[in-house]
């Protein structure tokens, strides 16, 4: 069977319970909350059936040797290498698949495009992060997309910005009004001390988050921070909550005794397992590694040997910047960048003439994809006013004034945001801010059929679990997701509970490139939500052999429909992605 073809697991790769097809691994990196401790062996987090079947499988284990001690998997830092490398190598086949011919030439209208966007768009998949022992610094992935970041972009500080090429590539004609400004501010009437842009550029640098341990602890218990257990009678719960709301404990929705299906029944009761987050603070969800691989490939690609393995990328720098500074501040469950996402175009073709890189001087091809997103996002805006003052309420507006901004802006905007915060973590009110946003996206997360991180992920017992979902500002304050904005995402992530883990609709990739431009063009948001690509619908519990052969999970209703050999009818209709 071919992993990339096989109908309705196309995309899913060889683990088809995980939407980008990598080996799924909690916390990607230290420190390991779900390993306790770097350098801890596998065998003492494996229970007796499993070590004895893993034993057995020679594959994996050398005959005298610990289980799993042929794969090399003995510690959070080599599973972290070998996470990676499945990764990577799962994108690069996934990409040599969707944008060369089996001959290695390059396919001139790629497959798969909406998909790849996706990464650039979406929180398709996400992984644990945490404060490691005695930092006292809070994960920068809950403030923005460092995970991402850090391997593709001049957004953040990195060794570029320090490169004459790079300078006299980037350093404007005159200085840009974002750079006068915060002279201003920083210096006031000294302009001897004023910044070039070459200075600017050789300085920008971003402060470490660093927190007040004892305001840390008083907003901790003012939330009532704690892991749960899932138990089975209601009298020996401290919280009872309705089935998919909070999803389950360490059962992932199941009971202990088997008998309750996989979404837990009509309640779902949980016992305080600890008080606080566990063995790390600001245990946080941050944007996945999977979705990070999926951007580097998408942007540092090569085409065929019929145009000499050129580089290749989906979206000119500008554009990704541009792109990127759409809610920069909410990493994860952005519904504006969800919004945008709409008018994605489903299909794309190669442009004939390739630009020019400017530090590089080296030829780059691109698609129509970029063009036709940015000119269906312009149709919309038509005959809506001053963008500059729409904004906050469109993000369609928001992109195209960024648009227009410099890189020097864009950098300007985010020193100024992550300075805000860090003087924020100072003070106990905005500690307590910050980790309700925490719990707030943990609970956009928890109803998800992916959601079995159980109790490495905690819950403030103080925020009833109705509570409004929350959003990030610019400006580093905590506000309320506007009403809209809780629509889109809901409709989004209200798909993800189906069975059927196809993830493209059910129509032709043309008819629906006209439909983005037709609905744009005519005053609506492009693509409907409900046909962009979802994350994985599966669980992974229900995809694993041994769930199969255990009695207590194999005649389960709901379960993997892969597994009992059905395939349950999807809510929307859909084709191989």
């Amino acid at each position: 069977m071919d992993a990339f073809d096989a109908p309705g697991k196309a995309y899913l790769g060889p683990l088809n319970g995980h939407v980008n097809g990598g080996i799924v691994m909690k916390e990607i990196h230290k420190p390991w909350m779900h390993w306790l401790v770097g350098g801890r062996g596998v065998t003492d987090l494996l229970d007796k059936e499993l070590i004895i079947e893993l034993t057995e499988a020679r594959w994996l284990t050398y005959p005298g040797f610990p289980p799993l001690y042929g794969a090399s998997v003995q510690s959070g830092e080599t599973f972290e290498r070998i996470v990676l490398d499945s990764v990577r190598v799962w994108f690069t086949s996934r990409r040599n698949k969707d944008f060369l011919t089996k001959e290695g030439e390059t396919k001139t209208c790629p497959d798969n495009i909406q998909r790849w966007a996706a990464h650039f768009f979406l929180t398709t998949n996400i992984n644990i992060a945490a404060t490691s022992n005695n930092a006292n610094i809070v994960p920068s992935d809950h403030f923005f997309s460092y995970e991402m970041l850090r391997g593709y972009s001049d957004l953040l500080p990195n060794r570029s910005l320090d490169d004459d090429k790079w300078l006299a590539a980037h350093i404007l004609k005159e200085t840009p009004a974002a750079l006068t400004a915060w002279n201003e501010k920083e210096f006031k009437k000294n302009k001897k001390k004023y910044l070039t842009q070459e200075q600017w550029f050789r300085r920008y640098s971003i402060s470490s988050f660093k927190y007040d341990g004892p305001s840390y602890l008083w907003a901790s218990r003012e939330l009532k921070l704690c892991t749960l257990q899932e138990v089975a009678k209601v009298e020996d719960a401290q919280l009872v909550v309705p089935a998919n709301s909070l999803s389950g404990g360490i059962f992932m929705g199941t009971l202990e005794n088997g008998n309750e299906d996989i979404h837990g029944g009509a309640q779902v009761n949980f016992a305080v397992q600890q008080w606080g987050e566990g063995d790390n603070p600001w245990v946080i969800l941050q944007s996945s590694v999977d979705d990070a691989h999926g951007v580097w490939t998408a942007q540092k690609m090569f085409l065929g040997e019929d145009k000499d393995s050129a580089r290749c990328q989906l979206l000119s720098e500008k554009t990704f910047n541009a792109l990127q500074m759409v809610d920069f501040w909410n990493p994860i469950y952005s519904w504006r960048r969800l919004k945008l996402m709409q008018y994605i175009p489903v299909e794309a073709e190669l442009l004939g003439t390739p630009t020019t890189d400017p530090t590089t001087g080296e030829s780059v091809y691109s698609y129509n994809l970029e063009e036709n997103f940015i000119d269906a996002v312009r149709k919309r805006m038509v005959d809506k006013g001053d963008l500059d003052k729409l904004q906050d309420e469109w993000p369609e507006a928001e992109f195209l004034c960024n648009l227009d901004k410099p890189l020097i802006e864009h950098q300007i905007r985010i020193s100024n945001y992550t300075n805000k915060v860090a003087e924020n973590l100072n003070e106990a009110t905005w500690i307590l801010d910050y980790l309700k946003l925490a719990e707030s996206r943990r609970r956009m997360f928890r109803p998800m059929p992916m959601n079995f991180f159980g109790s490495n992920i905690p819950y403030c017992l103080a925020m009833p679990f109705n509570d409004p979902w929350l959003e990030m500002t610019e400006e580093a304050s905590v506000r309320q997701i506007p009403e809209r904005g809780v629509d889109v995402l809901k409709a989004w992530l209200g798909s993800l509970a189906g069975s059927d883990p196809k993830v493209i609709p059910n129509q032709s990739l043309g008819d629906l490139n006209k439909l983005i431009s037709d609905r744009a063009e005519s005053g609506a948001d492009g693509l409907p939500v409900k046909l962009l690509p979802r994350p994985s619908t599966m669980r992974m519990a229900c995809q694993r052999y041994i769930a199969v052969s255990n009695p207590e999970t194999s005649e389960r209703p709901h379960s993997c429909p892969f597994m009992t050999g059905e395939h349950l009818a999807s809510l929307h209709t859909s084709v191989e992605a």
